[in-house]
C-alpha cells in the first residue's frame, strides 16, 4: 500500500500532464489484469500503463480540491476493464474511496455491480481489502466511517486497511440517498475516486436551454460538493457531448485520454472500411414503417436468420457448443414492432423446424435445404474455417433447439435478465435497452430496421452493440442496416477517427482539454448529440470535394510568407507570352451588367 507521503509529486521528470506519478504493480492493479488478461503479459502491462496514465492526471491522494477528466474509449472495446483497473491501481496508491456511477436502469446498473465485483476479486476467499456498498444509505454511515477512521490510525499495518467500494446507479434518488450519507461523513484527509460510466448519458445538465438543472446532474454537482479531494473520471465512447457544454460547466473535462482497444477488437473500421462485405443493405421496401406496413418476415431478415443459424451449427461442430453464439434484431424503439417481430421469428423457427423433420423427397424440404446452401456459400467467402454443409445439415436440427428466442424491453413488466449460460445461442428483439452499456455475448448477426430519427450521432454509435473483441469469428458476422443507418455509420467512422487523433494529440502534449479548440468533421445529416445538453450553439461549415474561394485568409505572417514564395517561385518557372486574344464578338447577349452578371454565375457554379 502506499500513503501520501510515498506518492511521486509533481516534478520536470513527470510525462506531460500528470501531476503525480502512480506506483505501478500493486497487488489489486495486477490481479485485475491478470484475471481478465490471462497469459497476455504484454496486454497486461498495456492495460496498466494506461490507468497509470489515466490516475495520474487526478488529483495526488492526500491533495484538496478536485479535477475532472475524460476517458475515451471505442463501443464495446475494454472501457470496463480500464476503470475496473484504474480503481484498483487507486486503491493500490492510497484511494480510501471509489465511487462507480452506473446504469440507468436496474438491469445494468446491477450487471456493472456484479461484473466489477468479480473482476476486483472481491470474494471471501481472498483478503479483504474492500468493503462494497450498492446504492447504500443514511444507515450505512457508521459503517464506512470507522473504515476511513482506521486509515487515520498509523500504527494499522497497511494490509488491514479497507478502501470502500460504492457502486451507484445512475438515478436522481439513490444519488440523493449517496449525498446524504456523504455529507454525513469526517472525510479531512479522505481522497476519492468518481467513475461516471457512459458519462455522456444521464450525467449532464439536460435543461440547459431551460436555464434549469436536470435532477441527476444536480445530484453529482452536490456529490462532487461533498468531496473535498476527489477526481472525477467520466468514460465514454461517445464524447461530443462532454466535449461540446459550456467549459465553465463543473462536469466540462480539464484533461483527456484516449484508450487504444486490443489487437482482437473489432470496431467501424473492421466493419464499414475493411471489410464493408459483413454489412447488407434491408431494402427499402422490407424496412417496417407508417406507410409500409409489412404482412410477415421480410426476406432479408429471413437471410439474416439463415446465417445465424449456420454459424450456430458450426459452432456446434466446431467448439462443441463452447461460449455463446447470439443475434441482435433491433427494428424499433416501439415494443408493439418488437412483439411482431419475435412473432415472426419464432413462427419462421417452427415451421423450418417442422420442414426440416420431413423425408428428403419432400418438395418444401428441398427448397428450405436449398435456401440454406445459397447462405452457406455466402458465409464461405468470409468464414475460412467454415464446415461443409453437408457436415453442418446433421448440426441444424440442434442449432434450433439450442437457441432461445426472447424479447427485450419492459413490455411484460421488470428488466430482462438474460442468463448467457442457461443456453447456447440467443436471438434477442428489442431497441432501447440494448443499446447503451448491454453487452450481448457472442454477438455475430445484427438486424437492424431502425432509422436514424433525430440523426445524433453519438446516439446511433451506441446501437453498434455488434463492435467488439470478435476478431476470432469475424467472418461470421453479419450486420443488416437500412440505407440511411448505413450511411450514418460510415460517416461516423470518418468523424471518429479525426476527433480521436486530435484527443490524442491533446493527451500526449499535456494540454488542457479547455484550451482545444472543438472542430469536428461530420456528415451533414448528422448532429453531434442531443441538443438539450448545449448551452451555446456550434457552427456548421459545409465542406465538400470542390474547390471553393475564401472571403479571405487568416494566416499568420510566416504562413503569408511562405505562400507568396511559393506562388513567385511558380510563376518565375514559367515562359508567358502576350495573347492578341479572340477577335470574334462575345457570344452572351444583354446589357453589359446582365452578361457580368451570368458570368458571375457561371463561377460560381
Amino acid at each position: 500500500m502506499t500513503d501520501a507521503a510515498n506518492v511521486r509529486p509533481l516534478s520536470g521528470a513527470l510525462a506531460p500532464g500528470l501531476k503525480w506519478q502512480p506506483l505501478a504493480g500493486g497487488a489489486e492493479a495486477s490481479g485485475v489484469v491478470q484475471r481478465k488478461l490471462p497469459n497476455e503479459p504484454a496486454a497486461q502491462d498495456a492495460v496498466q500503463a494506461a490507468a497509470a496514465a489515466i490516475l495520474g492526471r487526478a488529483m495526488p491522494p492526500g491533495a484538496a480540491g478536485q479535477e475532472t477528466g475524460l476517458v475515451v474509449g471505442y463501443v464495446q472495446s475494454g472501457k470496463t476493464l480500464s476503470f475496473t483497473t484504474v480503481a484498483a491501481l487507486a486503491r493500490d496508491n492510497g484511494f480510501q474511496l471509489v465511487i462507480i456511477v452506473a446504469g440507468s436502469s436496474i438491469q445494468l446498473s446491477g450487471q456493472s455491480r456484479d461484473r466489477l465485483r468479480t473482476d476486483l476479486g472481491i470474494t471471501p476467499d481472498r483478503p479483504r481489502t474492500w468493503i462494497a456498498y450498492h446504492n447504500p444509505r443514511r444507515a450505512d454511515a457508521g459503517n464506512i466511517q470507522r473504515i476511513f477512521d482506521e486509515w487515520r490510525d498509523s500504527k494499522l499495518p497497511d494490509s488491514m486497511r479497507q478502501t470502500v467500494l460504492i457502486t451507484v446507479m445512475k438515478q436522481h434518488q439513490n444519488l440523493r440517498h449517496l449525498v446524504e450519507l456523504v455529507g454525513s461523513l469526517n472525510l479531512a484527509s479522505i481522497s476519492a475516486l468518481i467513475i461516471d460510466d457512459e458519462a455522456d448519458q444521464a450525467s449532464l445538465n439536460n435543461e440547459v436551454p431551460e436555464g434549469t438543472q436536470s435532477t441527476t446532474y444536480r445530484r453529482l454537482l452536490d456529490l462532487r460538493s461533498a468531496l473535498p479531494s476527489h477526481t472525477l473520471l467520466q468514460y465514454t465512447a461517445t464524447p461530443q457531448a462532454p466535449l461540446l457544454i459550456n467549459i465553465i460547466d463543473t462536469l466540462s473535462p480539464n484533461f483527456v485520454e484516449v484508450l487504444e482497444p486490443g489487437p482482437t477488437y473489432v470496431g467501424g473500421v473492421a466493419f464499414f472500411v475493411d471489410h464493408p462485405a459483413l454489412v447488407r443493405i434491408i431494402p427499402p421496401q422490407q424496412v417496417p414503417t407508417a406507410g409500409n406496413q409489412l404482412a410477415g418476415a421480410p426476406e432479408s431478415l429471413l437471410e439474416a436468420l439463415r446465417a445465424f443459424i449456420l454459424g450456430v451449427a458450426a459452432g456446434l461442430k466446431l467448439d462443441n457448443g463452447a461460449g455463446n453464439r447470439s443475434m441482435l434484431v433491433h427494428p424499433s424503439h416501439r415494443t408493439a414492432q418488437h412483439q411482431e417481430f419475435y412473432s415472426w421469428i419464432s413462427d419462421v423457427f417452427e415451421e423450418w423446424r417442422r420442414v426440416l423433420r420431413e423425408s428428403d423427397s419432400d418438395g418444401d424440404k428441398k427448397e428450405l435445404l436449398q435456401s440454406f446452401r445459397a447462405a452457406h456459400a455466402d458465409l464461405a467467402r468470409t468464414a475460412a474455417d467454415l464446415p461443409a454443409f453437408e457436415e453442418l445439415l446433421r448440426f441444424l436440427g440442434s442449432a434450433f433447439n439450442r437457441t432461445s428466442i426472447v424479447e427485450v424491453n419492459r413490455r411484460r413488466g421488470g428488466p430482462v435478465i438474460i442468463d448467457w449460460g442457461q443456453q447456447y445461442a440467443w436471438i434477442l428483439v428489442g431497441g432501447q435497452a440494448m443499446d447503451r452499456g448491454y453487452t450481448v455475448e457472442g454477438l455475430t448477426v445484427t438486424y437492424m430496421p431502425r432509422g436514424i430519427a433525430t440523426g445524433n450521432a453519438d446516439t446511433i454509435q451506441q446501437r453498434a452493440r455488434f463492435f467488439g473483441y470478435k476478431q476470432r469469428y469475424l467472418g461470421y458476422c453479419r450486420v443488416y442496416l437500412e440505407t440511411q443507418t448505413l450511411n450514418a455509420f460510415e460517416a461516423y467512422v470518418e468523424h471518429e477517427e479525426i476527433m480521436r487523433a486530435q484527443l490524442k494529440h491533446v493527451a500526449q502534449k499535456g494540454m488542457p482539454l479547455n484550451d482545444w479548440r472543438r472542430a469536428f468533421v461530420l456528415d451533414p445529416s448528422l448532429k453531434p448529440c442531443r441538443d438539450s445538453v448545449l448551452e451555446f450553439d456550434y457552427v456548421r461549415s459545409l465542406i465538400s470535394s470542390d474547390w471553393f474561394t475564401p472571403g479571405y485568409v487568416l494566416s499568420d505572417e510566416a504562413t503569408i510568407a511562405t505562400n507568396r514564395r511559393v506562388v513567385s517561385e511558380f510563376l518565375s518557372s514559367l515562359r508567358l507570352a502576350l495573347d492578341a486574344g479572340d477577335h470574334r464578338p462575345p457570344r452572351f447577349s444583354g446589357t453589359a451588367s446582365a452578361r457580368r452578371r451570368r458570368c458571375a454565375r457561371l463561377w460560381r457554379a
